[in-house]
């Protein structure tokens, strides 16, 4: 029993951390460790040869893996597309907005952090651009104890 929760726990533990190395590659880009899913395989291998997971598992594990990477880049290249076409005009429409996935709307849309810029019912690439700009400098003071765009205490 404990044995097959570790492996599960580690087999959903590879899943997770692969998703996330892979959402952030770039394509033709290698993984920051190398290989499958940043170096996975290796670690797949290494569980393959002590016992704890069978060929076919491992092998089922990096297919999964595989398919999820099409999955990322499908997603990204999809939103990519959709934000060309919203911003052709450097303005963002509320209907616009709704022509964009759920997860970039929600990033940038009027319920979002960057409300304060839609209160004409647009968004502009300028006031994009500003709200970016304040974000890197709250993140450049309060990283570095410095003051950030809301104060001594940001």
């Amino acid at each position: 029993m404990r044995k097959t929760l570790l492996v599960m726990s580690i087999i959903g533990l590879t899943l997770v951390g692969a998703s996330v190395a892979m959402a952030q590659t770039e394509e033709g880009t290698e993984p920051p460790f190398g290989g499958v899913g940043g170096g996975i395989v290796e670690v797949l291998d290494d569980l393959v040869s002590d016992g704890t997971l069978t060929q076919d598992q491992a092998d089922a594990v990096v297919d999964a893996l595989e398919e999820r990477r099409a999955e990322f880049r499908a997603e990204r290249e999809a939103v990519r597309e959709a934000m060309q076409e919203a911003w052709s005009d450097d303005v963002l429409t509320e209907d616009e907005l709704a022509s964009l996935p759920e997860r970039a709307a929600e990033r940038i849309g009027p319920d979002g952090p960057l409300a304060d810029y839609w209160d004409d019912g647009q968004l502009t690439r300028d006031e994009l651009d500003e709200a970016h700009a304040g974000l890197g400098a709250f993140h450049r003071g309060h990283h570095r104890g410095g003051v950030g765009p809301f104060g001594a205490d940001s």
